[in-house]
């Protein structure tokens, strides 16, 4: 996946499959229920997961950085 900043306009090419790809939309500013739904998309998984996956790489991430 390649986040790409174009002036005001962010794009997305490719798809959102690893912890990193997390990491990355997260960096670039996109909220955590915008990167749940398009990981959710990309991976096939159902919603009730979705939200849980991403916090918890969010969390670890936090927990690393300290």
């Amino acid at each position: 996946m390649n986040v790409v900043r174009n002036g005001f306009v962010i794009k997305i090419e490719g798809k959102c499959l690893t912890n990193q790809d997390i990491l990355d939309m997260w960096n670039f500013g996109y909220s955590m229920k915008g990167i749940a739904k398009k990981y959710a998309q990309d991976n096939k998984i159902k919603k009730t997961e979705e939200d849980k996956i991403v916090e918890d790489v969010l969390y670890k991430n936090a927990l690393k950085k300290q």
